[in-house]
């Protein structure tokens, strides 16, 4: 899964200034990407659909995977 999200590294001005994190709660995962603040709006998106189809795509795989 992180190596999914560490794709989208392209969208960033700065490549090396950003970490992804993730943590298993049990059936859970928490995913927390952080970027520059420059950057910020690219992993957002216009109204938010860049990381709703980032979301989108987690989703599915952690159900392909059962999490």
């Amino acid at each position: 899964m992180k190596q999914l999200i560490s794709g989208w590294k392209t969208l960033l001005d700065s490549v090396g200034n950003y970490t992804i994190e993730s943590n298993e709660k049990g059936k859970y995962v928490d995913i927390v990407i952080n970027v520059s603040q420059e950057d910020m709006g690219k992993i957002i998106g216009r109204n938010g659909r860049v990381i709703t189809s980032l979301r989108t795509l987690v989703s599915s795989i952690a159900k392909k995977e059962r999490k």
